[in-house]
């Protein structure tokens, strides 16, 4: 029950946010009531900037255009994470959380393949870097935009990695224990 209250959360928060900045920033929403970057904080070399960005593809812009492609692999892709939660034991509450975000993640951007065949971006999140010169005239060192549904998958993932790897470790530690001592 709990996996499936925080897949809605996560879905209803992420398709909301979407929403909310569409109606901001969008320079062809009716709705606009926001300059781009109105909300925009710099410190130094770190910068957090609301702006607006269809997204025709994946991570990074890859695959764009093969919206029918991405909506495929968004499904294979939600039937694993599934199959992982009903194959996992019930006191596995972090990987039931982290499956959880990604699952959230995944169905808001399906959402938005399936209703606009882009994803909306709102958020980016980037460090200045003078020597680093992009073909776009920026100088942040990541430049692109994301949204909350790109934040719940990059958490999910790295609580994945960091799961598998502790349970690496722990399985390799019982065969260095067992291993004969020197004296």
């Amino acid at each position: 029950m709990r996996f499936a209250v925080a897949i809605v959360i996560g879905t209803v928060l992420d398709l909301t946010t979407k929403a909310w900045a569409q109606g901001a920033f969008d320079p062809e929403s009716p709705t606009r009531w926001a300059a781009d970057r109105v909300l925009e904080f710099q410190r130094h070399f770190l910068c957090l900037e609301f702006v607006w960005q269809w997204n025709p593809g994946a991570v990074f812009g890859m695959a764009e255009g093969k919206t029918a492609a991405l909506v495929v692999f968004n499904l294979l892709a939600l039937a694993l994470l599934v199959w992982l939660f009903a194959d996992s034991h019930r006191s596995q509450g972090f990987l039931h959380l982290f499956l959880s975000l990604i699952v959230a993640g995944a169905l808001g951007n399906l959402y938005d393949r399936l209703v606009y065949q882009h994803v909306r971006d709102f958020l980016r999140f980037s460090f200045r870097a003078d020597w680093v010169p992009w073909d776009n005239g920026s100088h942040y060192l990541w430049p692109y935009v994301i949204n909350i549904a790109d934040v719940f998958i990059t958490v999910g993932v790295a609580g994945l990695f960091v799961i598998w790897l502790v349970a690496m470790i722990r399985q390799r530690r019982p065969q260095a224990d067992a291993s004969p001592k020197k004296s």
